[in-house]
Formats: structure tokens, C-alpha cells, sequence
């Protein structure tokens, strides 16, 4: 399965993205904030699909921010897909539904998100944004520059950090458990988030529905995301700190 799902693989501000924060920073945030965090505790996060849109950078980057809040404040609530989607075309200087980039969802991410509430997910594309977002954009969280270490990612992710994916997307990935990669494909985005207890490997979370690979997830070892690393100059990806999580005031009544 080669297929493009929304993720402009090859096309991201990498210079842009690499001026971000290091993800070292965002490791020694979340390890002080989170000394007792479990990753083997993952299955609670939700995973809508995004239906025949190319939104999956955006989804991706919502459960970002689902993560984040969830570490901060114990709420769990879904953020806006079509918020993270529509707006990062904008900063991407893209029209209609042809996708986006990690670059733009960051920028996105840097000034501003709302919840799924005030701007739902349609069924068909309309980046047309509701009046019930106005004013809401205000859920804000730092990204970081591209992580290009096998290890650094695996303590990222035992620390309770989330990691956005782009890459090129083929049938490699579709197993169960992936570890043998094969490159070339369409581009697409997904959250890597917390550690499976038994073998160790990284939980890939999807944006394809709770059907998908049995219930909306897979597993990647480091041998997988390393032959990534290694292969494909363009996959990015970038860990959130969900430490820096910036919330309104009295975001609590908007859920």
C-alpha cells in the first residue's frame, strides 16, 4: 500500500523545523515533570479517522495536544483535527484538500489550537472556520527540532512525550509489528506514544480508525525507526513538550 494521505513528504520548512527547541530539552522537562510516568499505559488515547480527507498531519498533531493535556492536568478531551489540518495549510500556502506538512502543523501548534468542540471535523473538506473557533485558538505547545536518534527517541517516549511521524508511507508499515522497512511510498503522519510492555517497541498510533491493525495502533522496534532515520533524508520526527502545554484560563468550561 502506497498511498499519499495528506503528509507533503519532501516538501517541510526543515530549516524552520530545526530551529525549534532541542528535543534534549523537551527529555529533562519531562523526566522531572514525570518521574513516576507509565509508557506502557497508552490504550486509553482516542484515534477518530479522518475519513477520505488528507488530514492525517493533523490529526496526528491533535492527539499531540491530547497527550499533552492529559500529562499536564489529567483531562482528557479531544483537540480540533480540522483546526490542526485547515491551519497548518495556511501557514503552508496550501488550497484545498491536498494535505500539509509537520512545519505548518508546528507553526500551528506555536500559535494556536482549539478544542474539537468549537470546530469540528467535517465530513468533506471546508476549511471555513466556524465562529464558535473565534477567539479560541489559544491551546498553545512548543515542538522540537527533528530527532535523529533511535535512542533519544526511545527515552522520549519512555518519558511520556509524544513524537509526530512524517514519512513515506508503504506497506512496511501496515503490519502488526514493523521492523523490516522498505522505503518510497505516499506521505503520511501518525503519533508515536508509549512503549509496549512486552517486547519494548514503540506504539504507532494511527488515524485510519479503531480497525486498523485491530484497534487503531501498531508497533514499530528501534531497528524500524532506525532504517528510517538512516534511509529516508526527508521523514521527520518532532517530539512536543507537553510540559510547555500553554491553556486559557478557565479552559476547563469549554470542555
Amino acid at each position: 500500500m502506497d498511498k499519499f494521505t495528506g503528509y507533503i513528504h519532501g516538501k517541510d520548512d526543515y530549516d524552520w523545523i530545526d530551529a525549534r527547541m532541542d528535543p534534549e530539552i523537551v527529555l529533562k522537562a519531562a523526566q522531572a515533570a514525570y518521574p513516576g510516568f507509565n509508557p506502557h499505559s497508552w490504550s486509553w488515547t482516542e484515534l477518530p479517522n479522518q475519513g477520505r480527507q488528507g488530514a492525517c498531519q493533523g490529526h496526528a498533531l491533535a492527539n499531540c495536544f491530547q497527550i499533552a493535556l492529559v500529562q499536564q492536568y489529567g483531562i482528557q478531551t479531544l483537540f480540533s483535527r480540522a483546526a490542526a489540518y485547515y491551519l497548518s495549510q495556511k501557514f503552508d500556502g496550501i488550497n484545498g484538500d491536498r494535505g500539509s506538512t509537520l512545519s505548518g502543523g508546528q507553526k500551528v501548534a506555536e500559535s494556536g489550537l482549539c478544542l474539537e468542540v468549537e470546530w469540528a471535523y467535517p465530513s468533506s473538506y471546508n476549511n471555513r472556520q466556524p465562529s464558535s473557533a473565534d477567539g479560541n485558538l489559544n491551546f498553545k505547545m512548543m515542538g522540537s527540532r527533528r530527532v535523529k536518534d533511535v535512542d533519544l527517541a526511545w527515552d522520549l517516549l519512555k518519558a511520556g512525550v509524544p513524537i509526530q511521524t512524517g514519512v513515506a508511507w508503504n506497506s512496511s508499515f501496515e503490519r502488526e509489528v514493523c521492523d523490516s522497512y522498505r522505503s518510497g511510498g505516499g506521505g503520511h503522519s501518525t503519533m508515536l506514544f508509549g512503549l509496549d510492555e512486552e517486547t519494548g517497541n514503540a506504539i504507532n498510533h494511527n488515524s485510519w480508525g479503531g480497525n486498523w491493525c485491530g484497534d487503531g495502533r501498531n508497533q514499530w522496534t528501534k531497528k524500524f525507526f532506525n532504517d528510517i532515520i538512516k534511509r529516508d533524508r526527508y521523514a521527520v520526527f518532532v517530539a512536543y513538550d507537553p510540559t510547555g502545554l500553554e491553556v486559557p484560563d478557565g479552559f476547563d468550561d469549554r470542555l
